[in-house]
């Protein structure tokens, strides 16, 4: 495009201010159009700066007094328009716009299934929503009853907990916002709808999410039966869960190099775990074993009673005798598949796991995490120190650990206390 008499001019004293050499002739076509666009950014950037005038006080200082009353004063000039501009910018700022960045940062910072429980929850309930595009800047407490109604009509029988599920996404957006300069208070912060408002939860006794001594022994003898009657280590893997409380993927990713001695134990190190893959989409697609644990507070060593060093004994020696290869790098629990050796997925365990309740004559089908509850259940009624009871179950809060704890039934004990009161 050719450019004469004053239009020209204009543009080349425009071009100076941002290219001080002043050598135009010989720039490509990519950088003539970097300048344009510089060049055009600062229009846009002066027309805004136009329609607010900033004062110089006498201090020196620079101030401008917003609509809202807010006030931004700062030492340079430069300093008022660059905040200005910054809240001018935001002011389009919406759900919709800003949440492929937040989700690329939670790629950054959490575990795959976290964030794509996130994007799910957003495609679902907060896409399309009336809150969604509208700024954020101009949301308001009345905009969380509105949002509350639009979830509830998409899931009549939504409950409180799972609404709970939903508000931890939206708040961690509001929380990306504030951190980010486009808003300065999250504005639902303060809306606590009653319960009332949602479907009714099942009540599930604390019984139903522990096993009894007796449950476990069923288990346990189930367990070793199809063992030996299939040549396989895999039903051993449950015992496993029930003497070592660890999640399903810290059991698949267990290596026999992380058995160790401690000097007078034995304990196996928890250092890595087996988590789902998740494409971009948030689809989940199999498991990727991972160098590390669900939190930093999962790295720990747990003691090994000695029926849980037998019950590893028992594994290698089946292992051994499958063609399973048992070096400390080699992964505990792993099958063979039409020839082929493969790592053991949480998958493997499910199935029979419910199969084995069953055949115990259960009437309520509990699962391996109700095992792992069971054990941390366990150790605080044998008084075991809370802090180690954490410190075994990796969690990273002593908070989290009492939520595991369950209530059993009472005992001569307990009730010679109410005696006493």
């Amino acid at each position: 495009m050719r450019m004469n008499g004053p239009l020209k001019k204009s543009r080349n004293a425009a071009f100076q201010e941002l290219n001080p050499s002043g050598n135009y002739d010989n720039m490509s076509s990519e950088e003539l159009e970097a300048l344009i666009g510089g060049l055009k950014e600062e229009m846009k950037r002066k027309e805004l700066l136009s329609n607010y005038p900033i004062t110089q006080l006498s201090n020196g200082k620079w101030y401008i007094r917003l609509e809202d009353g807010k006030k931004i004063e700062r030492a340079n000039r430069s300093d008022v328009e660059d905040a200005l501009l910054s809240l001018i910018y935001h002011d389009n700022d919406t759900l919709h716009s800003i949440f492929p960045d937040f989700l690329m940062r939670r790629k950054c910072t959490v575990c795959a299934r976290t964030w794509a429980k996130d994007k799910k929850l957003y495609d679902k309930f907060i896409l399309g929503s009336p809150i969604d595009e509208k700024s954020l800047k101009k949301l308001t407490i009345n905009d969380a009853y509105i949002f509350l109604d639009h979830c509830r009509k998409i899931k009549p029988d939504l409950r409180y907990r799972y609404w709970l599920n939903i508000t931890t996404t939206l708040n961690r957006l509001f929380m990306d916002c504030i951190q980010r300069g486009i808003i300065s208070t999250n504005p639902f912060s303060t809306f606590s709808p009653s319960k009332e408002l949602f479907h009714s939860a099942k009540y599930t006794e604390d019984k139903d999410t522990v096993f009894t001594e007796e449950e476990l022994e069923k288990i346990t003898k189930i367990a070793l039966e199809d063992s030996q009657k299939k040549n396989s280590a895999l039903p051993l893997g449950i015992l496993i869960i029930k003497h070592l409380g660890i999640r399903d993927g810290e059991l698949c990713a267990l290596k026999w190099g992380d058995i160790e001695s401690r000097g007078t134990y034995t304990a196996i190190h928890i250092q890595r775990e087996l988590v789902s893959s998740v494409t971009n989409e948030g689809d989940l697609i199999g498991f990727e074993l991972v160098n590390h644990c669900k939190t930093p507070s999962g790295n720990r060593y747990i003691p090994l009673s000695e029926k849980c060093r037998e019950l590893f004994r028992l594994i290698k020696q089946y292992n051994d005798n499958n063609g399973i290869p048992t070096g400390n790098s080699d992964l505990i629990f792993q099958r063979i598949r039409k020839g082929k050796i493969q790592v053991c997925s949480p998958r493997c365990f499910y199935g029979r796991f419910a199969r084995y309740c069953r055949e115990a004559g259960m009437d309520v089908i509990k699962s391996p995490h109700d095992m792992r509850r069971t054990l941390i259940t366990s150790l605080n009624d044998k008084q075991m120190n809370v802090k180690k009871i954490q410190q075994i179950a990796g969690h990273s809060s002593l908070a989290q650990t009492m939520q595991y704890i369950r209530h059993r039934d009472y005992t001569e004990t307990d009730l010679s206390i109410m005696e006493k009161l």
